[in-house]
């Protein structure tokens, strides 16, 4: 009777080992491509800064020459529109969230997956955040909404689907731990902290650190005197958005302003400089 009881359960566990569903398909040892305001790929930085004034379309900096090159623009059948964001890059294509929307009120977004050089595009689906984990695209499935301006808005429905690179095959799944997988130990939004493979990187009195979580070892990679707003870690380097250092006649930053460093803190690069606006 014992044996036959063995049996059964090496065959239960056989069974179990043999089925397998898209939501638990990104709890096993895959590769993830982190997403977010930019991507690193070899010696290439793809990013794009939106809001707060300015559009762009894909950008796409090389570390080695340190030019930037626009690869793909934001405006969508000759209008503007809010741009790109969640953006991170699988072989020869990059995945984003596009928001076709133009102005802060609503936001229409699109997962899109665009060629590296820019040649092409195609929309997958209603949705945002994409995330590359394994061989498929995590994302969270939008709906519309009449917020009552005459048009339709984008809204997040807390669902999440992942799909094929060609926006085939959509399943329902359960929301993955990205940041986790993508090697952050922790994450506060609110405190605006990292723990990013071995450090903390952190904004403090508008400058940016990044401390050692074992020796406690503190470096500051950069300062925006007048207000550092975001960054973004990515590989060995970081985007960081922030107020120009400069002030206007009336005492006050009216730029905002874009660079690049690697995570040592050196090799600082500006990306972008605008006025400051919605």
């Amino acid at each position: 009777m014992r044996k036959i009881t063995q049996n059964f359960l090496m065959v239960l566990i056989m069974i179990s080992l043999l089925i397998s569903t898209d939501n638990t398909a990104y709890a096993r040892k895959v590769t993830v491509n982190e997403s977010g305001l930019g991507c690193q790929s070899g010696k290439y930085v793809y990013y794009a800064f939106e809001m707060s004034g300015v559009r762009m379309g894909i950008m796409r900096y090389d570390t080695t020459t340190k030019k930037k090159k626009e690869i793909f623009s934001y405006r969508y059948k000759g209008k503007d529109t809010n741009g790109f964001y969640d953006i991170s890059k699988k072989g020869k294509y990059i995945f984003a969230t596009w928001d076709l929307a133009l102005g802060t009120d609503i936001s229409q977004n699109y997962i899109y997956r665009i060629a590296i050089d820019g040649s092409s595009c195609k929309r997958l689906a209603h949705g945002q955040k994409p995330v590359v984990i394994g061989n498929r695209i995590y994302y969270e499935k939008c709906v519309f909404v009449d917020p009552g301006y005459g048009v339709k808005a984008s809204e997040g429905t807390g669902k999440w689907y992942s799909m094929k690179f060609d926006g085939s095959d959509k399943k329902r799944v359960k929301k993955p731990d990205i940041r986790k997988m993508s090697g952050y130990t922790f994450y506060n939004e609110i405190e605006k902290t990292d723990i990013i493979r071995g450090y903390r990187y952190y904004i403090k009195d508008d400058s940016l650190y990044k401390e050692h979580v074992t020796t406690g070892k503190v470096k500051k990679l950069l300062t925006c005197k007048n207000g550092m707003y975001d960054y973004y870690v990515t590989g060995g380097y970081i985007l960081v958005k922030g107020a120009s250092d400069k002030k206007n006649e009336y005492g006050y930053a009216d730029k905002m302003v874009a660079y690049i460093i690697n995570t040592s803190g050196t090799d600082k690069n500006k990306l972008a400089e605008w006025m400051a606006a919605e």
